[in-house]
C-alpha cells in the first residue's frame, strides 16, 4: 500500500498492479491509454475538492490563509468545491 499517487500510478502502468488515486495523476496515461479505469461505476466523479474542518472559531492563520485561497480560486476558476457559502475571506467567525 503507498501513499504517493504518482509512484502508485506509475507502478499500475509498468504493470505492477492497479492504483487508487486522484485522476490527475493518471489524466496522461489514461489518454494515452497506458491505463484504462476498473469499477468506474463505484468511483463518481468529484469535480473539485471539498475542504471539511471543524470550526471557525480559533482558526489558526495557516488555515485561515488556506480557506481564502480556495475561495479566492474558486471564484477565480470554479476548480474548488467549498462546502461554507457563507465564509468570506478574512472572516475569521
Amino acid at each position: 500500500m503507498r501513499d504517493d499517487d504518482e509512484m502508485m500510478v506509475d507502478a499500475a502502468r509498468d504493470g505492477v498492479g492497479i492504483a487508487f488515486g486522484h485522476e490527475f495523476h493518471a489524466r496522461e496515461h489514461l489518454r494515452q491509454r497506458a491505463l484504462v479505469r476498473l469499477l468506474e461505476e463505484w468511483c463518481p466523479a468529484i469535480p473539485g475538492f471539498h475542504l471539511y474542518y471543524p470550526s471557525r472559531k480559533h482558526m489558526s492563520a495557516a488555515l485561515r490563509g488556506f480557506v481564502d485561497w480556495c475561495v479566492k480560486h474558486r471564484r477565480d476558476k470554479q476548480a474548488i468545491n467549498i462546502d461554507f457559502p457563507d465564509v468570506r475571506p478574512g472572516d475569521s467567525r
